[in-house]
């Protein structure tokens, strides 16, 4: 059931649980015993279940998704830009050089210490020593590494056949990688205990690293509040809405099905909130709730008032053409720009 709701929830997931399939045929290979095969119903259940969705997910796929394909590309300057975002919340070009390569060589030196430690472990312990505690850390310590390694690893794959079939765009994003960073980040605070472990100079070193990366990071985050990478913008709907009135008189039309969810949630009790849509909404899809919606609009010549308000976006070059053929009807009167949103004031 937990592999069902993961997977409806956010379809990378299947990469989290491909990795823990691998890692218990691993495991029950070694047991040789018919009883350690027992997670295979749990699975088959797991996908059984997910049936009836699977015809959603390979129309996505076949390219109906309602959201602009993903074309970036899992090069090293993709991967370094992740690992970026991922550690310090800023992305590889608004880093100095010198940071990224302190960054770097802080993961190399904690890769080192997690592989010395593996193979360390893998040698005769002393009789003082627990030997089902060392190995148990050790299987602990290798479970986390590949829930985070090999599904970041089988999305980079991933990408990188897909550009050889698509003109060199690849399907690579920074937010792909969300549901691997909880293993990221628990792999960073085992590193600890394990340099912990070795009680030397390295543990200090990993502690300062791993601390000061993170410190940084969360001050970023901090800072930058809610950021989109893939864009580099920050969305501005909150703040532009308390500067935007929705009324009888002055409605406000959102430029597309996007931007009216985008900010629905600030119109919300307002009546008068619409979206220019010339044709129908699918009726599957992200969009799907909006098909046949009342607060559909064909054209801007739908309204009866005489002034409205278009939501769009900063980066929007020319307003006007949402208008359609009508837009010689209407004048602009204002704009106001807040982040990545904007707010185009418009009269007969």
């Amino acid at each position: 059931m937990t592999v069902t709701l993961g997977t409806l929830t956010l379809y990378l997931t299947a990469f989290v649980w491909l990795t823990h399939a691998i890692w218990l045929t691993a495991r029950s290979w070694r047991m040789r015993r018919l009883s350690a095969w027992r997670w295979l119903f749990a699975y088959a259940a797991s996908i059984i279940l997910f049936l009836p969705w699977m015809s959603a997910l390979l129309g996505q796929l076949g390219g109906s998704s309602v959201l602009p394909p993903v074309r970036r590309r899992a090069n090293m300057s993709g991967v370094a830009n992740a690992f970026d975002v991922m550690l310090l919340g800023m992305t590889e070009t608004e880093l100095p050089s010198i940071v990224s390569l302190l960054v770097a060589a802080a993961m190399t030196l904690i890769v080192g210490i997690l592989i010395a430690e593996h193979w360390r472990e893998r040698q005769p312990v002393s009789a003082t020593a627990s030997q089902e505690s060392a190995k148990a850390m050790r299987l602990f310590v290798m479970l986390f590494v590949m829930l985070f390694a090999m599904p970041a690893a089988f999305l980079m794959a991933w990408s990188a056949v897909k550009e050889l079939f698509s003109g060199g765009y690849g399907m690579f994003s920074v937010r792909y990688l969300s549901v691997v960073a909880p293993f990221f980040y628990a792999t960073l605070a085992l590193a600890c205990v394990v340099a912990y472990r070795t009680r030397g100079r390295c543990a200090m070193i990993v502690y300062v690293a791993i601390v000061a990366i993170l410190a940084a990071g969360t001050i970023a985050y901090g800072v930058r509040g809610n950021h989109s990478f893939d864009r580099n913008d920050t969305p501005g709907s909150a703040t532009l809405s308390q500067q935007v009135v929705c009324s009888a008189a002055q409605p406000v039309v959102a430029q597309d099905e996007y931007t009216y969810i985008d900010a629905y949630w600030y119109y919300r009790d307002c009546p008068h909130y619409y979206f220019l849509e010339s044709g129908d909404v699918p009726d599957r899809g992200g969009y799907a709730p909006l098909h046949d919606s009342a607060a559909q609009l064909k054209t801007v010549a739908d309204l009866s008032a005489n002034r409205f308000t278009l939501l769009s976006w900063s980066t929007t070059r020319n307003y006007d053409k949402f208008l359609g053929s009508t837009a010689d009807q209407w004048t602009q009167t204002g704009i106001i720009k807040r982040d990545a949103n904007a707010a185009i004031a418009y009269r007969r």
